[in-house]
């Protein structure tokens, strides 16, 4: 069994998760790890302003509002509205011509970060709800292309999206299929999912393989979750 490598960067991926678990003790310790990660004695209005100032994407925006609405328990909707309306996602429903960019992974990843953070960690609606026939087609478009690609980290995120969104019965079955068979496929016997179709690794050290299998099998361990979750409704 592959050991935990602490790290701050494995550290904050492992509470993030544990954001969407139903365990309240858990939740309670995850948000507060969050905060105090993310804010770091920050008002979110400083922080935003940081964030903006410096050209991070504009999902980390939605991800310190979503972070500080939860944990100082304030309304913060009209702020997140405008957020996701800034976001890549909403551009991509408004115009399709733009669904190109989609052959590189950071705008997948665009898409799932913005809908992880606007429905603050699956605790609220996703606020483009008339969109979701669009929803459905892009997130189709993404669990394709991911497949197409080989690249199993971004395929778990959309998948994730898909059943947060609750839209696992719109999405064609065969694609949903299509999409677990590729993640059973790229399982290994240890349990842990490699980032990409994979291949014989050979690892010179703990850390190097850590850092190879962690993160897409904890976003599998989080898909995991959200179907259970989506089973319970």
């Amino acid at each position: 069994m592959l050991d935990f490598n602490k790290d701050s960067k494995s550290e904050a991926e492992y509470y993030q998760i544990l954001l969407y678990s139903k365990d309240k003790i858990h939740y309670s310790k995850a948000l507060k790890y969050m905060y105090e990660f993310y804010l770091n004695n920050q008002s979110i209005e400083e922080k935003i302003e940081y964030l903006t100032y410096n050209n991070f994407p504009n999902y980390r925006i939605s991800e310190v509002l979503a972070i500080d609405s939860l944990y100082n328990k304030e309304n913060n909707s009209e702020n997140m509205q405008q957020s996701c309306f800034n976001s890549f996602l909403y551009k991509l429903i408004k115009d399709k011509n733009l669904l190109v960019l989609l052959v590189n992974r950071n705008y997948i990843y665009s898409i799932t970060h913005t809908i992880f953070y606007c429905t603050y960690f699956n605790c609220t609606n996703f606020c483009f709800e008339e969109d979701y026939s669009e929803l459905v087609k892009i997130l189709t478009d993404c669990l394709l292309i991911s497949i197409r690609k080989g690249d199993i980290d971004v395929l778990l995120e959309v998948a994730v999206c898909v059943y947060i969104l609750n839209l696992s019965g719109k999405v064609d079955r065969l694609i949903m299929e299509m999409t677990f068979q590729t993640i059973k496929d790229n399982q290994a016997k240890d349990g842990f999912i490699y980032p990409t179709t994979m291949s014989k690794q050979n690892f010179t050290n703990h850390k190097e393989q850590f850092d190879y299998v962690y993160h897409t099998t904890l976003v599998g361990k989080l898909l995991k979750e959200v179907i259970e979750m989506s089973r319970a409704i």
